[in-house]
């Protein structure tokens, strides 16, 4: 089906008429908040709603919600420059598909003089968190190894 003939579709009833508006009103705004908010932010962000002039925003973790809430200002003001008619923005936590790759953790391979660097370290500490730590890391980096 073409985008010409769904569009006719979507145009033929009041109630989808005023579904597509909306929905590309939320794509256009989606659009410029990826210009106007950090990029390390807007890569776990998106737009939910825009109703009485509130934008709300949805994030993937309390974190990346935190950092935003700061940006909220700036962000707001360069809405305001751009001619949008947005009295707050809103930034609610959301779970979405995309964080799961915020929860990987990264791979790293130990150089031989770093293992035997950390291990001398860690033999050189009392009995701490950070003796536990590094002992626990080398004990995972020795295992992957094998």
């Amino acid at each position: 089906m073409s985008a010409n003939k769904l569009n006719s579709y979507l145009h033929a009833s009041p109630i989808l008429d005023s579904l597509a508006i909306k929905a590309q009103r939320l794509l256009d705004l989606q659009k410029v908040f990826n210009h106007l908010a950090p990029q390390s932010l807007v890569n776990y962000s998106s737009i939910a709603s825009f109703e009485n002039n509130i934008l709300v925003v949805y994030t993937v973790n309390g974190a990346i919600a935190a950092k935003l809430k700061q940006q909220i200002p700036s962000v707001l003001a360069k809405f305001h420059k751009r001619g949008f008619e947005i009295t707050s923005i809103r930034v609610e936590v959301q779970a979405h598909p995309r964080s799961t790759n915020l929860n990987k953790m990264k791979e790293i391979e130990l150089s031989p003089g770093a293992t035997q660097s950390l291990e001398t370290l860690a033999e050189s500490l009392s009995e701490s968190p950070l003796k536990l730590a590094l002992l626990t890391m080398l004990q995972r980096h020795t295992v992957k190894k094998s």
